[in-house]
């Protein structure tokens, strides 16, 4: 149990410490027309309810790997957690400044009418489903080579 917990711990630090990270890498000020097109890219991608969506489902996914009698107890600890730090109103400026970072004003405009559309809009829907299917894909095709990896691993680790 205390390697689950140091794994998911290790994770959120991980999360925690790429938001931090790209808002200090982020220097740059925006103008407020710039970070109102992020904020309406945001909207029309409802990623408020993505934020809540995944929290839940990874809440539930860790929970599944300890014993029943402790997925209650867990699950209310992590979802206090989640709610208290990691809510949208705290990382939406944050996630502001970088996709304002990453994205012209007008790049977050025509976005934002994409995923407006019919078409942007069963994009959005379908994202998740393709990333995980395509995380298994590549899962898959690294487990089928997973000795040679380990052999190469090996041989770069004892050159001298």
């Amino acid at each position: 149990m205390n390697h689950f917990y140091s794994k998911f711990s290790f994770a959120l630090v991980a999360f925690c410490f790429f938001i931090s990270l790209s808002s200090k890498a982020q220097e740059t000020t925006f103008t407020p027309e710039h970070l109102k097109a992020a904020q309406e890219l945001f909207n029309a991608t409802d990623e408020k309810a993505k934020l809540q969506t995944a929290i839940t489902t990874v809440v539930k996914l860790q929970s599944m790997k300890l014993p029943e009698d402790k997925r209650a107890a867990f699950e209310e600890v992590m979802h206090n957690f989640m709610n208290k730090y990691l809510t949208w109103e705290l990382i939406s400026d944050k996630m502001s400044d970088l996709y304002a970072g990453e994205f012209t004003t007008e790049e977050l405009q025509q976005l934002t009418a994409f995923y407006k559309t019919p078409t942007g809009k069963k994009y959005a829907l379908k994202l998740p489903q393709i990333l995980l299917k395509t995380e298994q894909i590549g899962q898959q095709l690294a487990s089928a080579h997973q000795e040679e990896l380990k052999t190469m691993m090996q041989n770069a680790f004892t050159k001298k």
